[in-house]
């Protein structure tokens, strides 16, 4: 197996000049065609005396910016090197926003480069020589002869693809062979550009960047759109540098940081324990003894038997709530690390959860990597965002990743016009009730990212970033925690969720979770990944240690992004283990097997089907068994504020139905709403429904709760930036001595095991 060999004494954001894309001899009169170049409509092409021509083109590896120019100078030994300003890392593309002044080679194999050494002529034998860039000019500057120094007699023909011959200086001249075949550029030939762009539609996903790292070599590739075209401006493409919101793939950072702690590399500060000396912090320490008084659980005996790793890998046996979570949008009211930390006592709990339970159930929790972002700021007594920088993004010269917006705003960036927009894939022709204007179009979804959860999915990032961050892990980089740190990071704490279609599974092992990764086996290949999934966004980080191969994928559509990046890494895979096409699984069939499937039983175009699934107890004696009885009082006694002390504030409303439906048209995200409150058997807008606006938590909703019989109601979740309704509930009101609504239940944590709801008190108005 060939060693890593990435050279740890180089600064970060800088690469080694003994690796560069050479060819050999020298050349004459060469000159660009066009020194000024709009990337989305021109390539950048190479013109040599003798009418050979080459291209990079802005598909490739989005290189090419407006006003740029890019200067060409012959190196010793006859070596031709082309010098662009930005940062590149083995195909990378240019980082000119955060590095305008820097000058460097590119490095490795860059796919749309082609050359070709003069056939008469071998290379030279000369020993290894720092050669000598010349700088890129600015667009101001024009280019001057004086900067083609050192031309030889000798020339090189700069011809088309099918004729190049890419020669590449491993790490000295002197041991170049003699080459007479094409050497191959990577993962991404033309057959996979193939199969990703039918994949891009088939799914429709605008468009996905993808970066792929193995041994020493790194290859970074995008398709598609970062944003589609619009009557205001045109379409943007997808480059590896494209910025998007990462999600959960965060917890791997949020992981590393406290192991940084545990394992020595941060030095903690004192904190009172209540006893005269602290024991050393360990990964079975309980976090209440570092964070008394904030956390909390709903029992003294969890509170107390929670540790460091347990709340790291999702076995507390507290659910994640995030409902009760309030973002941004709620103003000076919106929650923080710490605030959902002190929440987490309120929050309900399974049945039977008890220590000696709670570590047999894997229940996956956002608010608990919340804790543990609180957790590190209190043990460093710094910013998480801080922490990460100074410890993590910039010692793998991580130049652009934010630990969300305040990042971004602290260091006086504006990027803008790098991040990717999200979206969802309106279909067309079956849906009524859908806004006309919206059918077969790609709707935009906005990212608004999530302060109070940083630690579980803040992240901003791009996958030339994460390709540093998959070769950190993969070596286990001793640059940002030790050999044992790594070690504990990523050994396996518990069995974790199936995420593999039934048919897949013989090829797959028991699915675990480490702490912020989780693991499994493929055709006996060890496999540790995570995923991330936000409103408009999916991500996708797949290693496979033992071949040092990692791939990261990140795509802007909701729901098919994640299908699709896990069709794209398997295939990868496949071709990394040389397996048979014969032997293969035909992931993109399965996920549209399961989509269907999943589509069917869910029948959220039937609200009969749904009522009879929430209230199984209605229908023991069938159809003509049941009978419905009134609620006895009119919907609207049950308008008024009511107040959960861990989900916080709610306002239940009464509509009509027509009213819920023309809400959800005016926003112009009707995609999936048949029927708007998802009774497609009820057609009746004057109906009375009660309401319940949810926008201001980190997942923003709305509730509409439809009289199912007696006090019950069925409580549809439809997801304002999605557009779509994702998950239904039962709903309840209480009432009183005197005859008045005193309480409303919604049955928030059914998912996890949590039997019966989250009741909401009414609230009084003072006398």
């Amino acid at each position: 197996m060939q060693q890593n060999r990435r050279r740890k004494d180089i600064p970060p954001g800088q690469t080694s000049t003994d690796q560069y894309l050479s060819v050999n001899q020298g050349i004459n009169s060469t000159y660009f065609s066009k020194p000024e170049l709009d990337a989305t409509t021109h390539p950048l092409t190479l013109h040599s005396p003798d009418g050979g021509v080459a291209e990079i083109t802005p598909s490739n590896q989005g290189i090419s910016r407006p006003g740029l120019r890019y200067t060409i100078g012959k190196q010793y030994s006859g070596e031709l090197v082309i010098t662009l300003p930005g940062t590149y890392y083995h195909g990378f593309s240019d980082r000119l926003d955060l590095l305008p002044s820097v000058k460097w080679p590119l490095v490795g194999t860059l796919p749309g480069l082609c050359c070709v050494t003069n056939p008469s002529k071998r290379p030279s034998k000369r020993p290894y020589k720092k050669p000598k860039i010349l700088e890129a000019k600015p667009p101001d500057s024009p280019l001057n002869d004086a900067d083609d120094v050192n031309r030889s007699e000798d020339s090189v023909r700069l011809v088309s693809h099918n004729e190049v011959e890419l020669v590449r200086v491993e790490r000295h001249l002197s041991k170049i062979d003699d080459m007479t075949t094409t050497k191959p550029t990577g993962p991404f030939t033309p057959d996979f550009d193939a199969v990703v762009e039918r994949l891009l539609q088939e799914f429709h996903v605008p468009g996905l960047s993808i970066a792929v790292v193995h041994g020493e070599e790194t290859y970074a590739k995008g398709y598609g759109y970062a944003r589609v075209a619009s009557l205001s401006m045109p379409p943007k493409p997808m480059t590896p540098q494209t910025l998007l919101g990462t999600a959960s793939t965060t917890k791997a950072f949020t992981a590393l940081a406290l192991a940084q702690v545990v394992h020595g590399e941060q030095s903690p500060k004192d904190i009172d324990t209540g006893s005269s000396k602290r024991p050393p912090i360990t990964w079975q320490t309980p976090v209440s003894t570092l964070l008394p008084g904030d956390f909390v659980l709903p029992t003294r005996d969890l509170t107390q038997s929670v540790t460091i790793e347990d709340i790291l890998c999702h076995r507390t046996g507290v659910p994640s709530c995030d409902n009760a979570c309030l973002s941004w949008g709620a103003g000076a009211h919106a929650d923080t690390p710490a605030s959902i930390t002190r929440k987490l006592r309120y929050f309900p709990l399974p049945t039977n959860t008890t220590p000696a339970t709670m570590r047999t159930r894997f229940i996956y929790s956002n608010t608990m990597y919340a804790a543990a972002q609180h957790l590190v700021e209190t043990l460093i007594d710094q910013p998480l965002q801080k922490v990460l920088r100074e410890r993590t993004f910039d010692v793998l010269g991580m130049g652009r990743t934010f630990f969300g917006f305040h990042d971004v705003e602290e260091r006086g960036k504006d990027i803008t016009a790098d991040m990717a927009k999200g979206y969802r894939w309106v279909p067309g022709g079956d849906n009524e009730a859908a806004d006309n204007e919206c059918e077969g179009k790609y709707v935009e979804v906005p990212w608004r990212g999530s302060p109070e959860q940083g630690g579980a999915g803040d992240i901003i990032s791009c996958v030339s970033d994460y390709a540093l961050w998959m070769r950190a892990v993969l070596s286990r980089d001793s640059r940002v925690l030790s050999e044992e740190g790594w070690t504990e990071v990523l050994w396996p704490r518990m069995i974790s969720d199936d995420k593999y279609p039934a048919q897949a599974r013989r090829n797959f092992g028991t699915q675990t979770y480490a702490l912020g990764w989780s693991g499994d086996h493929y055709r006996g290949e060890k496999i540790i990944e995570h995923t991330g999934r936000d409103p408009g966004i999916g991500t996708l980080v797949h290693l496979l240690p033992a071949h040092e191969y990692g791939i990261a994928i990140f795509a802007n559509t909701s729901n098919t992004s994640n299908t699709l990046a896990r069709i794209v890494s398997m295939h990868l895979t496949d071709n990394l283990l040389d397996v048979p096409t014969s032997q293969r699984i035909d992931f993109a069939a399965l996920a549209c097997e399961e989509a269907a499937k999943e589509a069917e039983d869910e029948a959220y175009k039937n609200f009969a089907d749904k009522s009879r699934k929430l209230f199984p107890e209605t229908e023991k004696g069938g159809p003509a068994a049941y009978q419905k009885v009134e609620l006895g009082f009119p919907l609207s006694s049950c308008a008024g504020r009511y107040r959960h002390p861990g989900y916080g504030v709610i306002d239940v409303q009464t509509m009509k139905l027509g009213e819920v439906r023309q809400r959800r048209r005016s926003r112009r995200r009707s995609g999936q709403l048949p029927s708007a409150a998802g009774a497609a058997d009820t057609d009746d807008d004057l109906r009375d429904i009660l309401f319940v606006d949810m926008n201001d938590r980190t997942f923003p909703a709305e509730l509409v709760l439809l009289h199912h019989n007696a006090g019950f109601f069925v409580v549809e979740e439809w997801d304002t930036l999605e557009s779509q309704v994702t998950d239904w509930w039962r709903g309840e009101v209480r009432i009183g001595v005197r005859g008045e609504v005193v309480a409303v239940g919604i049955g928030f944590a059914e998912d996890d095991g949590v039997e019966g709801c989250v009741w909401f008190d009414r609230i009084y108005k003072e006398a």
